[in-house]
């Protein structure tokens, strides 16, 4: 009989293995990691973790709708042949770190969900990192704005803002935190938090003031920058970004096509990244929440390829239900939820349409919960020793 911890030999090389497995599920990953000490170390290799990724963005296209706030439940869309297709299984975190809070999406990249929890008080929201490919789960640790060490002027209200991103120069998970002062959007201290580190420090390397930008939405995570629409004291709106490589701010203007109009004559319905580009969707002319009707609307979507310097990459028209919609983006998928449940999706590359009509989800879609992200199965959190599992239902 074979000894515990002997592994039979195997003709294949690990160049071999290393090969084959990255062409296979994550779900298919996790079994082979329980056979094999030796398949363990491969697939939990970084360079293995890096081709995984590039192979799952390529192949494997999915969204990942939030359906309920309390309990966290997540439904995913995933891309085949005809079009996209809607999971009928639940994803339910069962962990004691999740009950009883109302849990949102922050942004989503390389296969990692971040969360907030809204039941917090300000300015001491809790974030969580959420892998559903592995169920991984891992609560971040309270900034520093939490710590008995900051105090604030008790007439003064403090609030914070937060993005989702990714260092690529150390393939690091970060998150930015602003606190600033509600009645006029100053900014008070900015802290990032590293997933490599575990720990949260204040920026010293931004200009004295601060500035006071005013964060609106869309926003998105673009080549792992945080990214989102943004105006200043001063009439105008830019998009400012966060890139978590040097930990830098940086703006950049609309399109030029958009300045001698304002905001009744159009709207900004989408933030994505489309061919590695920050791509807008513009909707003209802009529809009326208050209007209760499906309406025909010529949509254009705007490609920067470079500082502030943008292109018009693609018009098309697109049936939007005016009642609360959301346009998010997997490249070079496009998906449009509405709040009565109606579904549908564009495809950029071969223009066409997919039209769900009014989806019956697995479990009632709550108007305030509902929101989608773009989601790639990956082996990010696989080897984070503060990352607990979780099980489903």
């Amino acid at each position: 009989m074979k000894e515990r911890g002997q592994e039979k030999s195997t003709p294949f090389s690990d160049d071999l293995i290393f090969g084959i497995f990255f062409r296979l599920p994550v779900k298919s990953l996790l079994r082979f990691m329980c056979l094999s000490n030796s398949w363990s170390k491969v697939i939990a290799d970084s360079q293995f973790f890096a081709l995984q990724l590039h192979h799952s963005k390529q192949s494997n296209k999915e969204f990942l709708l939030q359906i309920s706030e309390n309990p966290l439940k997540l439904q995913s869309i995933s891309s085949c042949p005809n079009g996209l297709h809607l999971k009928p299984e639940i994803l339910e975190p069962q962990s004691t770190s999740l009950y009883g809070r109302k849990w949102s999406i922050v942004g989503s990249y390389n296969g990692v969900l971040c969360l907030w929890n809204s039941t917090t008080p300000q300015p001491c929201r809790q974030l969580a990192f959420l892998n559903p490919s592995i169920k991984k789960l891992k609560l971040l640790p309270l900034s520093p704005a939490c710590l008995p060490t900051y105090h604030h002027h008790p007439s003064v209200t403090v609030e914070v803002e937060f993005g989702f991103g990714y260092d690529s120069s150390t393939n690091d998970f970060k998150v930015v935190r602003i606190l600033y002062e509600s009645q006029h959007w100053r900014w008070k201290q900015v802290h990032v938090y590293s997933l490599k580190n575990n720990l949260w420090t204040t920026l010293t390397n931004l200009a004295n003031p601060l500035p006071s930008y005013h964060l609106l939405y869309p926003r998105a995570v673009v080549n792992g920058a945080f990214t989102c629409l943004a105006s200043k004291v001063s009439p105008g709106f830019l998009i400012l970004s966060f890139n978590f490589d040097n930990e830098t701010f940086e703006e950049n203007k609309l399109p030029d096509y958009f300045h001698g109009l304002t905001s009744k004559h159009y709207d900004i319905v989408g933030m994505m990244e489309v061919k590695g580009r920050l791509s807008l969707l513009f909707e003209f002319p802009k529809l009326s929440h208050f209007a209760y009707f499906e309406k025909m609307a010529k949509l254009e979507l705007w490609m920067m390829v470079q500082k502030s310097v943008w292109a018009k990459h693609l018009v098309f028209h697109w049936t939007l239900h005016p009642i609360h919609h959301w346009i998010v983006m997997n490249d070079p998928e496009m998906l449009l939820l509405t709040q009565t449940h109606f579904l549908s999706n564009y495809n950029v590359e071969t223009l066409t349409t997919s039209d769900f009509g009014v989806v019956d989800f697995a479990y009632p879609l709550h108007v305030a919960a509902a929101a989608a992200a773009p989601y790639t199965p990956s082996l990010a959190l696989l080897g984070d020793p503060g990352a607990s599992e979780w099980n489903e239902v």
